[in-house]
């Protein structure tokens, strides 16, 4: 269980980062979420924000924001696929999460 903490820095963020993608009129599908997330959580663990114990559960935090955005249209299943392989990607891309810095 992630510390309510965290999940404040992780929801805060990820509005951070749609309202950027909303005012530069950019999609957010799911390829665009997956090198956030990605490089978010990265960061995070970098930063020492997270444990990398802790990756996986903030992963399905952040993929259940994400499909509240999408009307829930992801099954459980899938969000649970799609966490797992969010949580093993090692990508960090400043460039991709710099938006939740300004």
């Amino acid at each position: 269980m992630l510390d309510s903490k965290i999940q404040i820095t992780i929801k805060a963020d990820f509005e951070k980062m749609i309202a950027y993608l909303r005012a530069e009129k950019k999609p957010f599908g799911l390829p665009v979420f997956g090198e956030y997330a990605c490089s978010v959580l990265n960061f995070y663990v970098g930063s020492k924000l997270i444990s990398l114990a802790d990756k996986k559960n903030a992963a399905l935090y952040i993929c259940d924001l994400y499909n509240a955005g999408i009307r829930n249209s992801i099954v459980k299943e899938d969000l649970v696929e799609i966490a797992a392989v969010i949580a093993s990607d090692p990508t960090l891309d400043y460039q991709v999460i710099n938006p939740i810095f300004s």
